[in-house]
């Protein structure tokens, strides 16, 4: 397990790289490129600055994302199942075919996000701002999600609601 406290990895381009259980606390990632199989599995990222920073196939499942901001990121193909992502900021980041099984992306800040084919299977949403949201092709069964959250939306279109109706 290799301790990044505070890292600063501004701007980096890191691909095929294994993370698994790396403490990236308070590190900062803003403007970086990870692609292609970076694998963050269990590591500790809470409080990390995403800002800016693109996200391509990669895993961060088991992974602690709490209080993170990842606004106006880049993620595609990507999952975060079972993740702990509590409080986080994704704040106008678009989401292309990602996975968030099982995550808790409770009281976090999704405000303007776009999601296209993104899988909420069993996610919780709990008090999670999703103000102007856009979320397409979306498959929220079972999730942790109320009315009052899904009407915030800008738009759900042909989205699996929890209940799994088709919009």
């Amino acid at each position: 397990m290799a301790n990044m406290l505070r890292a600063d990895l501004q701007k980096s381009k890191i691909q095929n790289s294994l993370l698994t259980s790396v403490i990236l606390i308070d590190a900062n990632l803003y403007k970086s490129t990870f692609f292609r199989y970076a694998d963050f599995y269990g590591a500790d990222m809470t409080r990390i600055n995403a800002t800016y920073t693109n996200f391509t196939a990669c895993q961060f499942n088991y992974a602690q994302l709490k209080n993170a901001t990842f606004d106006y990121a880049v993620i595609v193909n990507t999952t975060f199942k079972k993740s702990q992502m509590f409080r986080i900021s994704m704040q106008y980041s678009i989401l292309i075919e990602v996975n968030f099984t099982d995550a808790d992306l409770s009281r976090g800040n999704w405000r303007h996000i776009r999601c296209e084919r993104c899988i909420f299977t069993r996610a919780n949403f709990t008090n999670t701002d999703l103000f102007n949201g856009t979320f397409i092709e979306c498959d929220f069964r079972n999730s942790i999600i109320t009315q009052e959250q899904l009407k915030q939306t800008a738009s759900l279109k042909d989205s699996i609601l929890p209940n799994g109706i088709l919009i």
